[in-house]
């Protein structure tokens, strides 16, 4: 199994849950300002990115990496899976 790191350069509410970290500007909604301070100022940044993702290889390093798809299915997805909208 392979480990995934998502990456959004906008608000990672709604993807954290297709990925074992999700590194984004946001977990809420709303920034401005100039690109590179936003960026900087939300860890979107290449020094950033490649920090998290080495610190996500190591926690799993020897580990079993969990599914992201094997897992329970949230009630409110199965009831909407079983009675879709006519």
């Amino acid at each position: 199994m392979l480990t995934s790191l998502l990456l959004q350069a906008g608000c990672v509410i709604g993807w954290e849950k297709f990925s074992h970290l999700a590194v984004g500007m946001l977990d809420r909604y709303g920034a401005s300002g100039p690109l590179k301070s936003v960026y900087e100022k939300f860890g979107f940044t290449k020094e950033n990115v490649a920090a998290q993702a080495k610190n996500l290889l190591a926690f799993y390093d020897g580990k079993p990496v969990p599914s992201l798809v094997d897992r329970p299915i949230n009630s409110y997805d199965y009831k909407q899976s079983r009675f879709p909208a006519h």
